[in-house]
């Protein structure tokens, strides 16, 4: 199932119906947080986060909303080892590298925010957010026109970029109780 709510509040109300019918489902709580992490409230989404990971410690998708939450917050060290962990989980988690490139920029770590974009594009070249990180640390490194390619492609994939950031938000990580 590919959850692309359009409405927040119509998102939260469906995982509080999960959550309802299940309340062990650690995916509803992670669902519920990266909706928080949409809507800019990260402490809930913390708290979603971590009651996620209470259920199941071994999600990684609880570990990239409580990351995001983290960076949104500016606690860079605790979203870079959210985040950590989450790659440690699900190597082939692009939403993870995407986000920890994110990171590693806001720290100045141009360098590895690059390999982490390059990583998260390779594992999905449809990534929009993606290419925005990537195209952020390309500019850093004076690496001017491929940050300009790279921007063009974000809005190529999400034409309202950077509107709708978090529109490739992989709500396919909920897959029901």
């Amino acid at each position: 199932m590919r959850y692309t709510a359009k409405d927040d509040e119509e998102a939260l109300k469906a995982f509080d119906q999960a959550i309802e019918l299940d309340p062990n489902c650690a995916r509803a709580y992670a669902g519920r947080a990266a909706i928080f992490n949409k809507m800019r409230e990260y402490q809930k989404a913390i708290r979603e986060s971590e009651q996620a990971l209470n259920l199941d410690p071994k999600l990684p998708w609880a570990f990239v909303t409580r990351g995001v939450a983290h960076l949104g917050l500016l606690n860079r060290q605790k979203a870079i080892e959210d985040l950590n962990r989450a790659i440690e989980l699900d190597p082939k988690y692009a939403w993870a590298y995407s986000n920890r490139s994110a990171a590693y920029y806001f720290i100045s770590k141009y360098h590895q925010a690059l390999e982490d974009a390059n990583k998260a594009i390779e594992l999905d070249p449809g990534f929009s957010s993606a290419y925005f990180h990537r195209g952020r640390a390309l500019a850093l490194l004076n690496r001017i026109q491929d940050a300009l390619e790279d921007y063009d492609k974000a809005i190529e994939l999400a034409p309202m970029f950077p509107l709708n950031l978090h529109k490739d938000e992989p709500f396919d990580r909920y897959e029901g109780c």
